[in-house]
Formats: C-alpha cells, structure tokens, sequence
C-alpha cells in the first residue's frame, strides 16, 4: 500500500468516526416529534389514514431544491438532513 491509500484510508477512517459520533449523539436526543403534513380537521372522524408525516413533506420539498451529483440514495439521504433539521429548527 503507499502512502496515497494509507492517507486516503485514514481520512475514510475518521469520516467513518465522525459519522458514528454524531449518529450516537442524535440517538441521545429526544425522539422527535413528526407530525401528519396535513392533518385531519378538528371533528372529522372518518378519516382514519393521516397520509405523509411532516419529515417526509419537508424531504420532498428539499429534493426539489437540492442537487447532488452521487446517486438517488445520496439525493434521498441530503433531503432528510434537511428535513430533520427543519423540523428540529421548528422546535417539534
């Protein structure tokens, strides 16, 4: 191995525990709160179904602004970021 893959290794190595740290301080957070995008009105009863929660509306709405040249699942990953942290800067 030179000195070119040992260097990209290493830096794919603290990426990698980055990822982990930041991923277990979100576990270390309270749930959040994801409510139906469009709720039912007060008093309608025969809906039952609430449809696409909030994170999922707001990932949309993202996607439609976001451009990622990777792939679809990097694309669907950024719109969640962004989702999660919309809902988290709504205080939900």
């Amino acid at each position: 191995m030179n000195e070119e893959d040992e260097a990209f290794n290493d830096i794919e190595r603290q990426a990698k525990q980055r990822k982990e740290s930041v991923k277990a301080a979100i576990s270390k957070e309270k749930p959040m709160n994801n409510p139906p995008a469009f709720p039912a009105p007060a008093g309608v009863s025969h809906i039952t179904e609430q449809g696409m929660t909030l994170r999922d509306y707001f990932a949309a709405k993202a996607m439609l602004r976001t451009s990622v040249g990777s792939s679809y699942e990097q694309l669907a990953k950024t719109a969640y970021e962004i989702a999660d942290a919309m809902l988290k800067a709504r205080g939900a």
